[in-house]
């Protein structure tokens, strides 16, 4: 069993002082802080998306690429089966086909998570053993 998550007071109370129910403040207080502006998780807008760049390791996940790429290397993608892995998978494979780059690709049934599930869903197909982009954890191995 999952251990629960440390859940935030001060947000609980106000997501539930804006009208959600318990179930949905509780899911909300154990993934933000206080220091979180509660409009942008209740009212989301893609203003407040922000810039890839700012995602965790990206501009070495770029630099690997484009080595990768300039390097004729073995490019494999590696996804999660759920919205953001989908999601995630179509965005990077319709730039690499665009650029006519040829890559391989494997959709994982389950969450990976960590370098550790990566690298064992990775061994699954052989020939992947240079660049992988797990665009999940915006991380790159």
């Amino acid at each position: 069993m999952q251990s629960s998550r440390t859940l935030d007071s001060a947000v609980f109370a106000e997501a539930r002082a804006r009208g959600l129910s318990p179930v949905l403040a509780r899911i909300v207080a154990g993934r933000v802080g206080a220091d979180t502006d509660l409009d942008v998780i209740l009212e989301p807008r893609l203003a407040n998306i922000p810039p890839p760049h700012h995602l965790i390791d990206m501009d070495q996940a770029v630099d690997r690429l484009v080595t990768a790429i300039s390097g004729g290397e073995h490019i494999g993608i590696l996804t999660d089966y759920d919205a953001d892995g989908l999601t995630s998978h179509a965005v990077l494979s319709e730039a690499l086909q665009r650029f006519s780059v040829d890559f391989l690709w494997r959709l994982h049934g389950s969450v990976i998570g960590s370098v550790t599930g990566l690298k064992k869903a990775m061994a699954s197909v052989p020939c992947w053993s240079t660049a992988c982009w797990m665009p999940r954890c915006g991380r790159h191995w």
